[in-house]
């Protein structure tokens, strides 16, 4: 009588964009050393995307041989597609202290001519340090391929000091009497801040420049920075102020 014969495809496994393994078998029950091999077939390409797939076994033996054994025992195998790693390389930016940094990133490692647009996702990276120095190291995410697996590479953060204005403040006095000591306001806090909290020492040097007669002189009054100093800021001349002479009271 005919003899049994078994043929189970080996589960195999391979990451996306690369070729196929050798697909091969296990055979049971084949007699007398006869010339009977079996091989894999799958569906699955270099191109075919991250899941699993069926490997299904083929028997190469000639047409005689195998008519001494019965229908063959058929079982398949599965080929393992996984994610190819991606590498993302993260750029390096400049911000003033206070504002958003956007950073980018170009991908080394993609597989059958895909396109960057495979990734989804967009890019967030949390840099070391917010105050003014660096170049700080950052911290990514949030980026996603179906077929990859991302890395993060580089990038960086660094960060300038943002601007304050010393900005003049309006004065009035009345004619023949001494003028008030000028004043200023500083513009541009980040973050809203106040100049406690940003650290803020020294003060400005103010000056006026107008006639004493009464009348309205603008831009008579400018605040430079002097010398005021913080750590995340750099002072510089703002608007300048107005000063108003007024008429002074006669008594008769």
């Amino acid at each position: 009588t005919k003899a049994p014969l078994a043929a189970r495809a080996d589960d195999q496994s391979k990451v996306y964009g690369d070729d196929n393994p050798a697909l091969t078998g296990k055979l049971t029950g084949v007699k007398n050393d006869d010339a009977i091999t079996v091989v894999g077939e799958t569906s699955a390409t270099r191109a075919t995307g991250v899941g699993t797939y069926p490997i299904v076994p083929k028997l190469i033996a000639e047409v005689a041989v195998l008519a001494n054994y019965q229908e063959p025992e058929l079982t398949d195998g599965t080929l393992t597609v996984t994610q190819a790693p991606l590498t993302a390389n993260v750029s390096d930016e400049t911000v003033e202290y206070g504002e958003p940094a956007t950073f980018e990133a170009e991908f080394d490692g993609l597989k059958n001519d895909d396109e960057p647009s495979v990734v989804e996702g967009a890019l967030s990276c949390e840099p070391a340090g917010k105050v003014v120095g660096g170049p700080y190291a950052v911290e990514c995410s949030r980026l996603s391929a179906g077929n990859y697996t991302i890395a993060y590479d580089g990038g960086s953060l660094t960060v300038t000091k943002a601007e304050l204005k010393v900005d003049a403040q309006d004065l009035t006095r009345v004619y023949g009497e001494s003028a008030p000591a000028p004043a200023y306001e500083l513009v541009g806090f980040k973050n809203g801040e106040t100049r406690d909290d940003a650290g803020v020492t020294g003060d400005a040097e103010c000056s006026i420049e107008a006639g004493s007669d009464a009348g309205t002189y603008d831009d008579a009054i400018t605040c430079e920075p002097g010398d005021l100093e913080a750590a995340n800021y750099a002072f510089v001349t703002g608007s300048k102020g107005t000063l108003t002479i007024e008429k002074a009271t006669q008594d008769i």
